[in-house]
């Protein structure tokens, strides 16, 4: 994966629509990606005890609670809203 995260990866496919780099609730799901897959790539991606945390909190879940407290349980932080500004290109990154 290269250093654009999975995101990039996943609009790059056929299958993914023009429109949807438009749609804030796809951009707001594929920065939730990324800070999953940042999580199983700073634990390595065969980690067993970050795969069962992904498992318990987020996958048993699903819609039973709401996924910023799944995001929360699995990645031990609040969400970080700057991420989706950034990938609109409306945060300042100096900052």
């Amino acid at each position: 994966m290269d250093a654009d995260g999975l995101s990039a990866w996943i609009e790059d496919q056929p299958w993914f629509m023009y429109t949807w780099r438009l749609d804030p609730t796809i951009q707001s799901m594929l920065v939730m990606i990324d800070a999953i897959h940042q999580r199983f790539a700073d634990a390595g991606l065969i980690d067993r005890a970050t795969a069962a945390l992904f498992r318990d909190e987020v996958l048993s879940r699903g819609a039973s609670r709401p996924a910023a407290e799944s995001f929360r349980a699995f990645r031990g932080r609040e969400p970080d809203p700057r991420a989706l500004l950034e990938r609109y290109g409306l945060a300042d990154t100096e900052a």
